[in-house]
């Protein structure tokens, strides 16, 4: 992949839970993206509740960039995830009906790593009943990148499964799968307890239960 065709995988999260809808969030976050110098050339690949807040919203989006570092140069060097204030609203964003509400946090995250629990697909409370949790394996495995179609847009977590399975909600659960030059000294059962941990937190954030279905794909 190069030139303007490139498009990187973030993901964004601490959205305002009022953010209702996939236009409303294009809205919002060409806004914050204009004023903080990232491309505003971006699509919305999912909008979906948190899974550790029930005040927020999580979306995966990808940023069509020549440089494949540009999105990243603002990043701090000494975190994964990049912080951004939240500025006031504009009418843009405001004057779609009431989808944008006073309640919202101080700022969103955005990052690559996909480290922990992400949301790809999420039904109606009504229609929730599995979930359904991937996980990439051992060695430079990434929880969204592992499953991307190579040179291209299509993810088949979000372009396949989610239609295959449309009752369940798919999570992907990402963590340092790093093994060469890696300074990590978890062994797999640490890797376990943080995985247990997580889901715990998500479960506890559910309005329903549901059965989960642990699928673990090696990619």
């Amino acid at each position: 992949m190069a030139g303007s065709s490139t498009r990187w995988a973030y993901r964004v999260q601490s959205i305002p839970n009022s953010v209702r809808s996939t236009s409303a969030a294009k809205s919002f976050l060409r806004q914050l993206f204009s004023t903080n110098n990232i491309s505003t050339d971006f699509a919305i690949r999912t909008l979906s509740p948190s899974l550790s807040s029930a005040r927020h919203k999580t979306a995966i989006v990808t940023i069509n960039a020549a440089d494949p570092a540009s999105p990243i140069k603002l990043f701090n060097p000494a975190s994964a995830t990049w912080k951004i204030l939240l500025p006031q609203l504009g009418e843009d964003v405001v004057h779609q009906g009431s989808e944008i509400e006073d309640e919202t946090p101080e700022s969103v995250s955005i990052d690559d790593k996909f480290l922990g629990f992400t949301g790809l697909s999420t039904p109606k409370p009504e229609h929730h009943k599995q979930d359904i949790i991937i996980i990439h394996g051992l060695g430079n495995g990434h929880a969204y990148g592992s499953f991307k179609e190579r040179g291209s847009e299509h993810m088949w977590l979000l372009d396949n499964l989610k239609k295959d399975c449309p009752s369940a909600r798919i999570l992907t659960y990402g963590y340092d799968s790093k093994l060469e030059e890696s300074n990590s000294f978890q062994t797999l059962e640490d890797l376990t307890i943080a995985f247990v941990k997580s889901l715990q937190v998500v479960r506890e954030q559910d309005s329903v239960s549901v059965n989960a279905a642990l699928v673990s794909i090696v990619r």
